[in-house]
């Protein structure tokens, strides 16, 4: 409903809310495609929304065993987030990137 009315913060909330919705019910395939369809709304959209998407994404990624590239996809929304103050999005995002740099060291452990 808010892609036909024109709304992309609506649709990015509505896709990020999905997303977390098909994590829940441990669909982590369609987590990521929701979460994708959210970051490429850009147009007319507050930074704030953007990073977030970042943020979505990057806990979708990493469900799916995609650690580099949720962790690409967290420090560049961690970089944005730190540029502009940010900060709502500053702590999401660096929650996500210990958790990523944990699991990191302990997959290169023997």
């Amino acid at each position: 409903m808010a892609r036909e009315i024109g709304y992309p913060v609506g649709e990015i909330l509505a896709l990020s809310t999905l997303s977390f919705a098909a994590r829940a019910r441990d669909d982590v395939d369609h987590a990521v495609l929701l979460a994708r369809q959210a970051a490429r709304i850009t147009v007319g959209v507050p930074g704030v929304c953007l990073r977030w998407c970042s943020y979505v994404l990057t806990g979708a990624l990493n469900l799916t065993g995609d650690l580099a590239g949720a962790d690409e996809v967290c420090a560049v929304g961690l970089a944005r987030s730190q540029d502009v103050g940010d900060v709502f999005n500053q702590w999401s995002l660096l929650a996500a990137m210990v958790f990523l740099d944990v699991h990191a060291g302990a997959s290169s452990t023997p």
